[in-house]
C-alpha cells in the first residue's frame, strides 16, 4: 500500500474559512516541514536579543507568526508593532488565535518553541565554556591565568550570574540535562 492511499483515506488536511468581522480568513488546517520550521524559529529566535532572553518578545511574536503562517493575512516584519496593537483590540484576533491553538499541530509547534528556547546556552553555561576553552587552548594555563578570567567576572552583572547559576543548578536537580536540556 502506498502513502498516498493511505492519506486520502484516513486524513483530511484542509484549511477552513472563518468571518471574522465580516472578512472571510482562510485558517491553515496543516503545515509543510519549511513553515513549522519557520514559526519555531521565529517565535524562539525572536524571545532573544544579543543572547538576552527577553519573555514578554515571545507572546509578540506568537501573534505575528499566527497571522503571518497560519492565515492568508498578509504581514510583514515591519508591521509586527502594528499586529501586536491591533490583536489586543476587539475580538479578530482571539476567534483567529481560537481556531488556530485548537489544531492538533499548534501544540506541536509550541512544544518545539519551548524545546528551540530551552536549549539555548545561559550565561553561566557560556563561562564554563569560555573558562574550559581558555584551558583547553593552553594547558599549560597558570592559575593566574585563570585568577584573571575570574577577576573579569567582576564586570559581570552579578544578579544575572547568580540567576543563572541557580536555573543551571535547578535544571540539574530536576534531572534537566539528563533529558536533553529540557527543564522537568
Amino acid at each position: 500500500m502506498k502513502f498516498t492511499d493511505v492519506l486520502g483515506k484516513n486524513f483530511a488536511l484542509k484549511n477552513t474559512i472563518k468571518k471574522i468581522n465580516g472578512v472571510e480568513v482562510e485558517i491553515k488546517g496543516y503545515l509543510d516541514i519549511v513553515t513549522f520550521t519557520n514559526i519555531i524559529h521565529l517565535i524562539a529566535d525572536g524571545c532573544f536579543e544579543e543572547g538576552k532572553y527577553f519573555a514578554e518578545n515571545r507572546e509578540i511574536m506568537r501573534r505575528y507568526a499566527i497571522l503571518k503562517y497560519m492565515t492568508n493575512i498578509d504581514v510583514t516584519q515591519g508591521e509586527l508593532n502594528e499586529v501586536f496593537k491591533a490583536s489586543q483590540s476587539g475580538n479578530w484576533f482571539a476567534e483567529i488565535e481560537k481556531e488556530v491553538v485548537k489544531l492538533p499541530i499548534w501544540a506541536e509547534v509550541e512544544s518545539a518553541i519551548d524545546a528551540q528556547i530551552a536549549s539555548q546556552p545561559s550565561a553561566f553555561d557560556n563561562l564554563c565554556r569560555n573558562l574550559a576553552e581558555t584551558i583547553k587552548i593552553d594547558p599549560s594555563v597558570s592559575l593566574t591565568d585563570i585568577k584573571e578570567v575570574l577577576d573579569g567576572l567582576n564586570k559581570v552583572n552579578q544578579k544575572d550570574f547568580v540567576e543563572a547559576a541557580i536555573e543551571n543548578n535547578l535544571t540539574k536537580n530536576k534531572g534537566g540535562d539528563e533529558n536533553g536540556g529540557e527543564k522537568s
